[in-house]
């Protein structure tokens, strides 16, 4: 890899740390928006503690990839298994993307504000195309 394309890469990678970290505030505004507290007070205990517990695991897996940009950005952008991070990051995000704009924005209430809704339908679609990005250079530069 060149050094200009190991720059661009680098950089790419930052970004959608950047974002990654970004979106994390922006679900504190969400659950206060729509109300989530509220409704999971409303299921049984277990259910409370499985959607929880999935939450958090959603929360340490987007702040721990966010930080691996930044701490080992170089080792991924130059090995086997960073690029394999990267496709796997493009995957969840594009899907993340198509199921925030095909399912979820549909049904957002216009009273948690359309617009935060939409805010992460961008942030989502940024991210998959970032990591797209960085899996498409390191098939072309290889």
């Amino acid at each position: 890899m060149s050094v200009q394309s190991q720059a661009f890469a680098e950089l790419v990678l930052r970004m959608a740390g950047g974002l990654q970290l970004l979106q994390l505030p922006g679900m504190i505004v969400a659950q206060r928006s729509l109300g989530w507290h509220a409704e999971l007070e409303r299921l049984s205990l277990v259910n409370r503690r499985l959607i929880s517990a999935i939450a958090l695991g959603i929360v340490a897996y987007v702040f721990g990839t966010a930080l691996l940009n930044f701490f080992v950005t170089a080792e991924i952008v130059n090995s086997r298994l960073g690029v394999a991070l990267c496709w796997l990051q493009a995957a969840a995000w594009s899907l993340r993307a198509l199921l925030q704009l095909v399912w979820i924005v549909p049904c957002w209430p216009s009273s948690a504000g359309r617009p935060l809704g939409r805010l992460f339908s961008a942030i989502y679609s940024v991210l998959a195309l970032l990591y797209l990005t960085l899996g498409l250079a390191r098939l072309s530069s290889a």
